[in-house]
């Protein structure tokens, strides 16, 4: 109290002293220095009276084994905290006859072996999982005023993207800690389920790392799975995502993907009787592709003639966007031409189905894949393909992981309130 008392009057005449018009400018981040060292010393000593560390005497604590254990020594530690680093005297027990040991302050009030608090973690993950390991110490010390090594930062979110990965691969922290199953209002009660892939650079190479979406048709609801395993079992991984969420529920799944074979293999085994829905900007990008062998780059023309058989396939369907290619196909003689036009018309006709647009657009659905395509840009690529990134692919998975978590309505903040750290 008198530590507080003499910072309140430092502050006071802080202020007093400052010159007029920058007041707050003057003082504001020494009065956040002042209590964080304040209350720091408060937390350290609120945790050793609740442990009974300041208490003198005591008996000594049973051991599992059945002996009574006895004091060794104190062994001071210092935990890296919201406050800042708080450093605590704990008594350390160790049992003759078992060899076994244990530190009670530890134990009452739940440090871990980190030297890192649980709200300290967080803060720390939430860094490191969003830009380097260099560049979030820094947001870290200016943000915070935490001054911990790259290395430390790297420790600790590599550290909790393996938990998440652990617990995931066990079934849990797939959605179901929401504690709020996955809305599909309206009529429609339709959840569009939605993979992709982005590749990654790996100490064993170039890694896909398979990306899915699950969300409701307001968006508002958004949920990831991130992964490197191979088709089949994402799939599986990306069902059991569902079924946690609640997206299962509806009455109505739609798969939305781009043209990749495996996208629509692991759709029929894993979420059969979906409505299948090629992505509209990928097949743009077959039609763009196809104007530029036509007309060159940057042609007005071939702006045009996209613009025309994109308006026919939206408005008309597949079998319009064809007849309108095969009639550019009678107007061509180069064998580069014929050989763009043809591509896009395999392109088109093995996907009819899965390219109704104008059915689609009746029925509501929407026709393209915004919520994966900005997956694995911001949540995968973001962080995992940095200017000379190369991870481990353990390392690259937990992080994928840990990234997908962090994205998904709901679940950064439900996974830290059930969260512990790794004992």
């Amino acid at each position: 109290m008198r530590a507080f008392r003499a910072d309140c009057k430092a502050i006071f005449e802080a202020v007093k002293s400052a010159p007029r018009g920058a007041k707050v400018k003057a003082v504001e981040f020494e009065v956040r220095r002042r209590a964080l060292a304040t209350y720091s010393k408060v937390l350290a000593a609120a945790l050793q009276g609740v442990s009974g560390e300041n208490r003198s005497g005591g008996a000594a604590p049973r051991c599992p084994c059945g002996g009574r254990m006895r004091l060794v020594r104190r062994v001071p530690k210092t935990v890296v905290t919201v406050l800042g680093p708080v450093r605590l005297a704990r008594r350390y027990y160790a049992c003759r006859g078992c060899g076994s040991h244990r530190v009670p302050l530890d134990e009452t009030v739940g440090l871990g072996r980190r030297g890192v608090s649980d709200g300290a973690c967080r803060l720390i993950t939430w860094c490191g999982k969003g830009e380097s390991f260099r560049a979030a110490a820094g947001t870290l010390q200016e943000l915070a005023e935490i001054r911990l090594s790259a290395e430390t930062v790297r420790s600790v979110t590599e550290g909790v993207a393996r938990e998440v990965e652990g617990a995931q691969q066990e079934g849990r922290f797939c959605g179901e800690e929401q504690g709020m199953k996955f809305r599909v209002r309206g009529g429609a009660r339709r959840a569009y389920i939605s993979p992709d892939g982005t590749a990654v650079n790996t100490l064993s190479g170039w890694r896909e790392v398979k990306t899915g979406a699950i969300y409701n048709q307001q968006k508002d609801q958004q949920h990831f799975v991130a992964t490197l395993s191979e088709a089949g079992t994402f799939g599986m991984e990306l069902r059991r995502h569902a079924a946690a969420v609640g997206a299962l529920g509806a009455r109505q799944w739609v798969v939305m993907g781009d043209g990749a074979a495996w996208i629509w293999k692991m759709a029929a085994v894993e979420f059969p009787g979906a409505v299948e829905v090629v992505d509209y900007y990928h097949l743009s990008e077959h039609v763009w592709g196809c104007a530029r062998a036509l007309y060159g780059e940057g042609s007005a023309a071939g702006a045009r003639w996209s613009a025309r058989r994109l308006k026919e396939i939206r408005e008309q369907g597949p079998g319009r966007l064809l007849q309108g290619v095969r009639r550019s196909q009678r107007r061509r003689r180069r064998e580069q031409e014929h050989t763009a036009l043809e591509a896009l018309v395999g392109y088109v006709s093995e996907r009819k189905e899965r390219l109704r647009y104008p059915t689609f657009r009746r029925m509501g659905i929407d026709l393209g894949s915004g919520p994966v395509e900005s997956a694995c840009g911001h949540v995968i690529g973001r962080r995992l393909k940095g200017a000379g990134m190369r991870w481990s692919e353990a390392n690259a998975e937990a992080m994928a992981r840990l990234r997908a978590l962090s994205a998904s309505t709901g679940s950064w903040e439900a996974f830290w309130q059930r969260h512990r750290p790794a004992a």
